[in-house]
């Protein structure tokens, strides 16, 4: 079943890959391919020649190192300008539960500019005023296109392993970076009281890896910014 929605989400005969929350029969071998820095430097640049909607959500993808059916099917209420964060309830994550994402300065200029913009229907990004955007796999098309042979051949997947290699390269604890992207606890269960809580647990923490990592995408320093009455960056 995960194959087949996989498949029909891949070529847009669905919004989105709806049985991507179905646990797996076995184990899957891991891929192999990691995107270097420089290949997502190169890869954020190309995302300004795919047009007004796929690019600033290719950029987010690659700013904020959430799963692609989270930012696309992403609603601006769970935008939270003065927190500066994205907020998303347990039923739209792929395990179920409450996420925070920090929106780094970079992240959070692309969400400013899609406002002034938005549409009434809630959609961050949608083609049809109503639904999430389809496409994707087209626009990812084009982003190739625009990439040529500069870079092998990958999948949007590929840029949360990116974000992930690349922030422990440079000293941020794993734990840090698995909350950022809300992985599962290799652990242990947490307790119900732990997985109410979760959600928010080192926040400061991954609100500065994520302006690093906004910094070492865009080679811009953007300076400090608040989080809930302190100063991270």
């Amino acid at each position: 079943m995960r194959t087949f929605t996989r498949w029909a989400s891949r070529r847009d005969y669905i919004a989105e890959d709806v049985g991507h929350a179905i646990e797996g029969g076995g184990s899957e071998m891991p891929r192999d391919r990691v995107l270097g820095l420089s290949d997502i430097q190169r890869i954020y640049r190309a995302t300004h020649e795919v047009g007004d909607l796929f690019g600033p959500m290719f950029r987010l993808l690659v700013l904020t190192g959430q799963r692609r059916g989270e930012i696309a099917a992403l609603r601006w209420s769970n935008v939270n300008f003065d927190e500066t964060r994205i907020e998303l309830e347990g039923r739209q994550t792929k395990n179920r539960r409450p996420h925070i994402t920090h929106l780094s300065p970079p992240a959070l200029a692309e969400l400013r500019t899609l406002q002034k913009r938005r549409l009434p229907t809630g959609f961050v990004f949608t083609t049809s005023g109503r639904t999430p955007s389809s496409g994707i796999s087209r626009a990812k098309a084009r982003l190739d296109k625009v990439l040529g042979d500069d870079i092998e051949p990958w999948r949007l997947h590929d840029l949360r392993r990116a974000m992930a290699t690349a922030l422990a390269a440079a000293g941020v604890p794993e734990g840090v970076v698995d909350r950022i992207q809300n992985h599962a606890a290799s652990g242990s269960a947490p307790s119900a009281v732990a997985r109410v809580y979760q959600q928010s647990d080192l926040l400061p923490q991954r609100a500065e890896a994520l302006n690093q990592w906004g910094e070492m995408v865009t080679g811009t320093p953007e300076g400090r910014v608040s989080l809930r009455g302190s100063t991270v960056g």
